[in-house]
């Protein structure tokens, strides 16, 4: 049941997958896709992850026929260090990654995709009461902008 929202959603993780600066830093990817149920239960052992998610959406209506249709993803990184440069190298690598989607529109300009665009970025550091050390998390917001005809 392919739609245009899941496969700009798709398509994203499948171009962060395909980095071979990033993919070969992640130790676990949380995509929550069909298939086995897999439950968003961090803990440091799967560290580095990422896990990417749809998070908020808007419709405008701003042109005859056409809508601007906004589908926010939140991309959340997380390292198990005390060290937070670790993060932000990761962060900075899943950055440069959306500017060339941004560049190629993910291969889905002819289905609507206008633009990719990182929204914002918020560290957190989480401590778990079972861990030793903090779980740095990222959370960078990334909008997928399609022009859809009505």
């Amino acid at each position: 049941m392919a739609n245009f929202l899941t496969n700009g959603r798709t398509a994203f993780v499948a171009a962060l997958k395909a980095d071979p600066a990033i993919d070969p830093l992640v130790k676990k990817w949380f995509e929550f896709a069909a298939g086995l149920t897999e439950r968003f239960d961090v803990t440091p052992a799967m560290c580095p992850f990422i896990a990417i998610y749809p998070s908020e959406g808007n419709v405008d209506e701003r042109f005859n026929r056409a809508n601007e249709i906004n589908h926010d993803l939140d991309v959340i990184v997380g390292t198990d260090t005390q060290d937070v440069a670790q993060i932000e190298e990761l962060g900075a690598l899943i950055l440069d990654r959306i500017i060339a989607c941004r560049n190629d529109a993910l291969g889905l300009s002819d289905a609507g995709l206008k633009t990719v665009q990182a929204l914002s970025l918020s560290w957190l550091p989480w401590k778990d009461e079972k861990a030793a050390r903090i779980i740095w998390q990222l959370i960078i917001r990334v909008r997928l902008q399609w022009i859809r005809n009505t």
